[in-house]
C-alpha cells in the first residue's frame, strides 16, 4: 500500500498457487479514497485467467469482465439496516447477466442464527430458509437449509465436528427433481480431502429419503462416538506434551520478531484510518488477540483496523486467517481464535470467533454496553 495523500493510496498484491504441479496467479492493484469523511470509494483492476475491473462506493459495486473477445458488464448493490438488538436486514440488488433483488432477515442470538430470504430475479426466483447452531466453543456447528423455487426445493443438512485442528463436515442434499447428493470433507490445518457422491438421480421414493437420512446419521455416529475419543486420546498422549515443550522453549521466536517488524510498518497507516472512523462514529478496534487465550497470543489490533472498509469487517469463511497480513500461526497444533474489543457507535462491542469461521462485525448481539 503506497499513500498518495491524507485520503488517498494506491495497492498492489501478487498471488502465486501451485497444487499438483500445476500453477495459478493473479495480479491486482487499484486506488482506494475518501472524498467526504462518510464518503469513500476504491477501484481494482485484476489480472488472472480473465481480466476484471472493480467499483465500489458505499455499498453499490459495479464491475466489468473481460473474457477473450467478450466483454460483460455488471452492479451490485447492498444496503444494511439493524431492526432490533438480534435482527438485520438486508437488500440486495444485482443487475448484469443475472438480474435480481433479495430482501433478507438475519436473527442472531448468541450460538443460533436463522435467516430468511426472498428472491425476484431472472433466471432463479426463490424462498430460502436457514437454521444454525453451534456449541459454544465451535466444535459441533449443525445447519439445515431449505429452498423452494423456479429451480425446484432443495433441502441440506449440515453437520461439521471439530477437534483440535482436523474438522469433518458432511453435507446430505435432496435437489427435487435433479437428485440426492452426500459429500464428506475433512480439513486438516491447510489440507483439505472431500469425497462426493451422487445417491439418486430423478428418482425420490421413500428409498432415496431413507438412504439420505442413514448416512448422514451413520457420519455422525461414526465422528462422534469413534473418530473424535481417538482423537482426544491420540493428542493428549503423544503429541501435547512435546507441543508445550515447544512453547516454553518460544520456538515461535522467529516469528514474533518478523511481526512486530510488520506491525511497525502498518502503524502509521491504521492510525490515520482509525482518527477517521473514531470521527464518523464508526468501527474501531480497540483491541484484538489471535490464539489459544495463553500470554503469548499475537496482537492483531493494527492487522484487523487497515481492514476495515465502511466502518465494516468482513473476512470470508474460507480465508486462512494465518495467511492475513500481520497474521501468523502461533499454536500450529491447535485451535485458534480470534478475540476482538471494538467501539462501534460510541458502544463497546466484544466477540471471540474461531479460526474457521467468518468475521463479520459489527453485530447488535456483540454489545457489551
Amino acid at each position: 500500500m503506497f499513500p498518495w495523500t491524507t485520503n488517498s493510496s494506491f495497492f498492489a498484491s501478487a498471488v502465486v498457487n501451485s497444487m499438483n504441479s500445476v500453477g495459478s496467479g493473479k495480479i491486482s492493484g487499484g486506488i482506494r479514497s475518501r472524498t467526504f469523511d462518510s464518503i469513500s470509494w476504491e477501484m481494482i483492476v485484476e489480472y488472472a485467467d480473465d481480466t476484471s475491473c472493480h467499483i465500489k462506493e458505499i455499498g453499490i459495486e459495479c464491475g466489468i469482465l473481460k473474457n477473450g473477445s467478450h466483454y460483460s458488464a455488471g452492479v451490485f448493490m447492498d444496503i444494511a439496516k439493524n431492526l432490533s438488538e438480534n435482527v438485520i436486514g438486508v437488500i440486495s440488488a444485482k443487475a448484469g447477466t443475472q438480474c435480481s433483488v433479495t430482501t433478507t432477515l438475519n436473527y442472531s442470538r448468541r450460538q443460533f442464527n436463522m435467516a430468511v430470504a426472498s428472491t425476484v430475479g431472472v433466471p432463479v426466483s426463490m424462498l430460502a430458509a436457514t437454521c444454525v447452531f453451534s456449541t459454544a466453543d465451535k466444535s459441533n456447528i449443525i445447519g439445515t437449509t431449505m429452498k423452494f423455487g423456479t429451480m425446484g426445493l432443495i433441502w441440506s443438512h449440515t453437520q461439521q465436528h471439530t477437534v483440535s485442528n482436523t474438522s469433518i463436515q458432511t453435507v446430505v442434499q435432496i435437489h427435487y427433481p435433479i437428485g440426492a447428493y452426500f459429500s464428506i470433507k475433512v480439513k486438516r490445518a491447510n489440507q483439505t480431502y472431500q469425497v462426493n457422491f451422487t445417491l439418486f438421480e430423478e428418482e425420490f421414493g421413500a428409498e432415496a429419503l431413507g438412504v439420505t437420512m442413514l448416512l448422514q446419521l451413520a457420519s455422525y455416529s461414526l465422528h462422534r462416538f469413534i473418530l473424535k475419543p481417538c482423537f482426544k486420546k491420540i493428542w493428549n498422549k503423544f503429541m501435547k506434551p512435546s507441543y508445550d515443550d515447544d512453547i516454553q522453549n518460544s520456538t515461535n521466536q522467529a516469528k514474533h520478531e518478523e511481526h512486530e517488524a510488520l506491525i511497525q510498518l502498518m502503524r502509521k497507516e491504521a492510525v490515520r484510518l482509525t482518527a477517521v472512523e473514531e470521527q464518523r462514529k464508526g468501527l474501531v478496534i480497540i483491541d484484538a488477540s489471535y490464539g489459544c487465550n495463553r500470554s503469548n497470543d499475537i496482537n492483531v489490533t493494527i492487522p484487523l483496523q487497515l481492514l476495515v472498509r465502511n466502518s465494516k469487517l468482513i473476512i470470508q469463511k474460507d480465508v486462512d486467517k494465518n495467511s492475513l497480513n500481520g497474521f501468523y500461526d502461533p499454536f500450529p497444533y491447535e485451535q485458534k481464535w480470534l478475540k476482538i474489543r471494538y467501539k462501534f457507535l460510541e458502544q463497546l462491542h466484544e466477540c471471540i470467533i474461531s479460526e474457521h469461521d467468518a468475521v463479520e462485525i459489527p453485530k447488535q448481539n456483540h454489545r457489551i454496553s
